[in-house]
């Protein structure tokens, strides 16, 4: 179960903070809201791996920390960060 199949089921607000911090640690009681929504056996659809942000990989450990990474943050997939990226989009075209 992707982004895609639990966006209706989240609270507009909801909907309105993932659109405008894309790509940022998920506050707590918005990872539990989606955790509500997506089942335990496909949350992997849904997170990437805790306390690291999408798209980490050893490259980019050799950049400065800008202290955006919390200890212990969930982050969106990079597929459901694409995929939000996308609809902002074309919200932003109509």
């Amino acid at each position: 179960m992707g982004i895609d199949e639990i966006w209706a089921e989240l609270a507009p607000e909801t909907r309105d903070w993932l659109v405008a911090n894309n790509g940022d640690a998920i506050p707590a009681d918005i990872a539990a809201e989606i955790d509500g929504a997506v089942d335990a056996v496909v949350a992997d659809d849904v997170w990437a791996s805790d306390s690291e942000s999408p798209g980490a990989d050893a490259a980019d450990h050799d950049e400065p920390d800008d202290g955006d990474d919390e200890l212990g943050a969930r982050y969106l997939t990079d597929e459901a960060v694409d995929w939000i990226e996308e609809l902002a989009n074309e919200d932003d075209i109509e």
